[in-house]
């Protein structure tokens, strides 16, 4: 009988998000879903309704280009997490790529700070504007400087401010609740021979080897390197990054290897004082293979994870 896979989404919609973006995410999971299959593979696509036990209420098959919904419960070996909200239950009663305890932790940036604190900013877990401004007062930060305040729990640069401290005011948050305070890493320097002044760079690996890389530059003005917030990618392959920022990658993933098997992006900034972990991310996206070598190497590679923990 044939293994099967289920790849998950949060919006209910069969042609919902992802699928209904402006960036070729359909294709893109047509393409993915033809490398799985060609190893004799079932793939579900699969839309919050999950019962347990690896079985979901109904979920549909690409058939020629168009989604063909099954019309019965469904019994996966496997699923591969890719909502992009908490929509699905937590569950240890089937196989999940990532683990929800991974998934969870990742999603925490006070706790990734806390488990990294050697190789991360200072940060501190605030819950009001008073807490910040004594906060500030005890790290003895003047009004020029810069700090960081993030929101926790979100992605994409959401939440996320880069003032001097003589510029933030309680109407910065509507709530203050789960909000981190962190000092401000310079990343001006840039990185000799990959990128000059402010920058962040990923690196994603699977099952802790390194498969994917860019660096992300921020727009004129800002200091978020986030595409979502206006930042631009660049394209970088794995060979050109730095063993210090290598040896980062390895402690990190060392630390989760409990969790394979994995999925993970680290993100970094250089400064004066090494490289510094940001945060990280337990569902990066997928790429357009069509980009480059790279591009196509890390789909590849997703397939090769997925098949060989249905084999």
């Amino acid at each position: 009988m044939s293994k099967k896979l289920a790849i998950y989404f949060s919006d209910p919609e069969p042609m919902g998000d992802p699928f209904n973006s402006e960036y070729p995410y359909w294709e893109i999971y047509q393409e993915i879903v033809r490398g799985i299959e060609a190893h004799g593979i079932e793939v579900y696509i699969v839309r919050a309704s999950y019962l347990g036990k690896g079985v979901f209420f109904d979920g549909w098959r690409i058939k020629n280009g168009v989604l063909v919904r099954v019309g019965q419960p469904i019994k996966v070996d496997l699923i591969w997490h890719r909502g992009s909200q908490a929509t699905i239950p937590t569950n240890y009663d089937c196989p999940i790529i990532n683990h929800p305890d991974m998934e969870r932790l990742c999603g925490d940036k006070i706790k990734i700070a806390e488990l990294f604190a050697d190789i991360s900013p200072k940060t501190k877990a605030i819950s009001s504007y008073r807490e910040f401004v004594d906060a500030v007062t005890e790290w003895g930060i003047s009004l020029e400087e810069k700090v960081v305040l993030k929101k926790n729990f979100l992605y994409g640069g959401q939440g996320v401010y880069i003032y001097p401290t003589k510029d933030i005011t309680k109407s910065l948050y509507e709530s203050w609740d789960n909000i981190l305070l962190q000092e401000f890493i310079d990343s001006s320097i840039g990185i000799p021979g990959i990128v000059e002044g402010l920058h962040d760079i990923r690196v994603t690996t699977i099952n802790g080897e390194p498969v994917y890389t860019f660096v992300r530059i921020p727009k004129e003005g800002s200091f978020l390197a986030n595409v979502a917030q206006g930042g631009k990618e660049m394209p970088l392959t794995l060979d050109k990054l730095p063993n210090d920022l290598l040896k980062l990658v390895e402690k990190i993933n060392k630390k989760l290897i409990k969790y394979k098997p994995s999925i993970l992006a680290a993100d970094f900034v250089n400064s004066k004082e090494g490289f510094k972990l940001i945060e990280l991310n337990s569902r990066p996206g997928v790429c357009l293979p069509s980009l480059s070598p790279q591009d196509k190497n890390f789909n590849d590679k997703i397939v090769e994870l997925l098949v060989g923990e249905l084999s």
